[in-house]
This record gives structure tokens, C-alpha cells and sequence, in this order.
């Protein structure tokens, strides 16, 4: 989801994803997205509702950018697998135990954390 919020194509492999986020800039104005060209507002059923995120990898998790961005991801994930629990055709994918947003709130904050260390190793580790 974090790919798909930056305006990264999920069908490329994990390793191109990684390099696609490491290209991911934050926003010289300061703002924590931009809108895809004549589109207003949140379109519902599309990945990143007409929005390309810029988040600021190397930032805090709590500042305001990436606070942003990482509540659009908490609201994703549990929005869906609160569809999957309440259709009777499809099976939630987090264990029972797990979900609450506290949790989500935890996972996506240490994930994006996370996103740092390989992206740093990218960035500076010469290529073969």
C-alpha cells in the first residue's frame, strides 16, 4: 500500500519497488501530496484517491507529512479488513486478537520506520 499511495506501480518486482521509493522526494511546498491533474477531492475505489504522496522518509514519524500519510495507510488498512469481516464472501486477513487501531496504528509506524535502513542501503551501497 505504501507503493501504491506514492504513485508506484505494485506489478514491478520487490526490488524495483524499493528503488521506486527511494526516489520518492518530499514536496518542496511542504504539502504531504499532490492531486492528479483535474481531479478533485477523494475518489472512492481508487488506490490513493487521485493522490500522489510525498512522504519524508529520512523525517520523524510524527511530523505532520508523514503523520498524514501514515493515517491515510492506518485508515486503509482497517477499513478493508473491516469489509472483509463484514462480507459474508470474503475472510478477514488480521487475526482477531490484532485488530484494533492501536495495533495498526503500531505496525504501520514501525513499518515506515523500517522503509529507512534498506533505503538507506541502497542509496549508498555501491551497485556490482
Amino acid at each position: 500500500m505504501f507503493c501504491d499511495l506514492c504513485g508506484i506501480e505494485s506489478s514491478m518486482g520487490r526490488n524495483k519497488r524499493t528503488e521506486a521509493l527511494i526516489k520518492v522526494k518530499p514536496l518542496e511546498n511542504g504539502h504531504a501530496y499532490e492531486m492528479h491533474q483535474g481531479e478533485e477531492g477523494d475518489k472512492q475505489g481508487e488506490e490513493g484517491g487521485g493522490k500522489t504522496w510525498h512522504p519524508n522518509w529520512l523525517g520523524h514519524v510524527d511530523k505532520v507529512v508523514n503523520a498524514m500519510f501514515i493515517k491515510e495507510i492506518i485508515d486503509r488498512v482497517y477499513n478493508n479488513e473491516k469489509c472483509r469481516r463484514e462480507s459474508p464472501n470474503l475472510k478477514g486477513e488480521v487475526p482477531d486478537e490484532d485488530f484494533n487501531m492501536q495495533v495498526i496504528i503500531q505496525c504501520t509506524k514501525d513499518y515506515f520506520c523500517n522503509i529507512y535502513i534498506p533505503l538507506f542501503f541502497i542509496c549508498l551501497w555501491p551497485k556490482s
